[in-house]
């Protein structure tokens, strides 16, 4: 019990700290990760339908 407290302290440390550096730009780490997903999102969808339309004008 006491090696697996000491351990994880190092790891809680170094996660509480990281955490404290991301409260200011929560905001905007939430707002490029959303963009991000967007448009990996409308990427996909028009890599299908340009798969699709090709596809169907092939002989």
């Amino acid at each position: 019990m006491l090696a697996t407290g000491v351990g994880q302290l190092p790891a809680t440390i170094v996660y509480s700290w990281a955490g404290s550096l991301l409260t200011g730009g929560t905001f905007w780490l939430a707002t490029g990760l959303s963009l991000l997903f967007a448009l990996a999102v409308v990427i996909s969808i028009a890599k299908n339908i340009y798969r699709e339309r090709h596809k169907r004008s092939s002989p």
